[in-house]
């Protein structure tokens, strides 16, 4: 019981449970907001994982017909179980992309069209300082005029004993 109380008040905790509320009210409120300048809103979730907030989202028809989505990810089981979620409804609409964010953003695939909105929900809290600042850097750089960046993160400096437990 005392282990139980001690796990569910860590910062990590308290951030993964609010996350995807958040998340889901962030990205309906953005669209919302780009879609008065342009018929296809442009997301890049980086670190995408299960893509949890997209699939609640999908189910609008206001933002599935609004959106076109790239979820990149590392990790092809993540990316295979946010297909299996999103086609059906986002269909056509979300491109798949396996490699590491840090790469992606700089290197010599990165995108040609800029994207409205990117986030990432919990990469940066495995980014030490100075990959992070460079990402969020490499990010700007693939935002369209207007555009908005949204990193997720714990907190700046996540105790030993927490960071080991999201590790």
């Amino acid at each position: 019981m005392i282990f139980d109380d001690y796990y569910l008040h860590t910062v990590a905790a308290q951030a993964v449970r609010n996350r995807l509320t958040h998340l889901v009210g962030w990205l309906r409120k953005e669209v919302a907001r780009v879609t008065v300048n342009v018929a296809l809103v442009r997301i890049l979730s980086l670190g995408s994982g299960p893509a949890r907030e997209l699939r609640l989202l999908a189910e609008e028809p206001a933002f599935r017909e609004a959106v076109a989505v790239t979820c990149l990810d590392f990790d092809p089981q993540a990316l295979r179980y946010a297909r299996g979620q999103l086609d059906g409804w986002l269909n056509g609409r979300v491109t798949y992309v396996r490699d590491n964010a840090l790469r992606f953003a700089s290197g010599p695939h990165r995108p040609v069209q800029p994207y409205h909105l990117i986030y990432a929900a919990g990469l940066f809290d495995y980014l030490n300082p100075t990959q992070a600042s460079r990402l969020i850097e490499d990010c700007h750089g693939l935002l369209a005029s207007g555009g908005r960046l949204l990193v997720g993160n714990f907190c700046v400096e996540l105790p030993a004993n927490e960071r080991a437990l999201i590790e």
